[in-house]
């Protein structure tokens, strides 16, 4: 793997909805989510204490190849489509923010 994967993380035991402990991979870098979310649904998003929305994916092998494909700058997508899930995250982003504001 690359060294730039140093801001996100790997976090074991999350939960799918068949109760079997899944291993998902977290990130806060919006061009990454953004290239990922054309493949992968995003499992959820989240605010952290510092107030940063964290974008969590279910990890899978593809997922982290693809990973490795942006960061090497081997990535071919639409850029119509990366610049409509890269929309879609901005607005997922300030609904988060204001959902934390609210408590």
């Amino acid at each position: 793997m690359n060294d730039l994967k140093s801001e996100v993380s790997t976090v074991p035991g999350s939960y799918n909805v068949t109760g079997k402990i899944t291993e998902v991979y977290e990130s806060t870098d919006i061009g990454l989510c953004a290239y990922l979310a054309i493949t992968y649904p995003i499992k959820r998003a989240e605010v952290d204490e510092y107030n940063k929305v964290i974008f969590i994916f279910d990890e899978t092998d593809a997922l982290l190849a693809d990973i490795d494909k942006y960061f090497l700058g081997q990535a071919l997508v639409s850029p119509v489509r990366y610049s409509f899930e890269l929309q879609n995250l901005k607005q997922l982003i300030r609904s988060r923010l204001r959902e934390s504001d609210d408590y």
